[in-house]
């Protein structure tokens, strides 16, 4: 009789956190590392020489894919996701009112990690403003 390990439960589109999305990692970035000699020389991004448009073109448009984007999200849940249950486990977030986690994707990390500690209050704004409310505690 077949059944999937423990595991291979990560692969399936209903895990806790999927991984599946994981898949298209290589196909997406990979082309990027091509140029790691040149961004390590140069101290720049190698968006416009790999793919030749800039990070925010590259970001603009997909945005403008609404399959696309679920699909960006669900690969950055499949990282943080795992990483925020993770953190919860070794980290004390007791004497923290509130943690803010800048450039959070869909918030997998402080969500997952808010789950298993209720002391703070996850705050995914990166702005001016969420950091000013997470100074005074909202």
């Amino acid at each position: 009789r077949f059944s999937n390990s423990e595991i291979a439960g990560f692969l399936m589109p209903d895990a806790t956190a999927p991984l599946e999305p994981l898949n298209m990692w290589g196909s997406l970035f990979a082309p990027v590392w091509g140029n790691l000699g040149d961004a390590v020389r140069e101290n720049s991004p190698r968006w416009q020489q790999t793919f030749g448009a800039t990070a925010q073109e590259t970001f603009a448009n997909l945005y403008k894919d609404p399959v696309a984007l679920r699909r960006f999200c669900g690969l950055m849940s499949a990282y943080s996701i795992p990483q925020g249950e993770l953190l919860a486990q070794v980290f004390d977030f007791t004497p923290y009112k509130c943690v803010l986690d800048v450039a959070g994707g869909a918030g997998g990390l402080i969500i997952e990690a808010g789950k298993r500690q209720q002391a703070f209050a996850g705050n995914r704004d990166g702005s001016a403003a969420g950091l000013r409310r997470c100074k005074r505690g909202d």
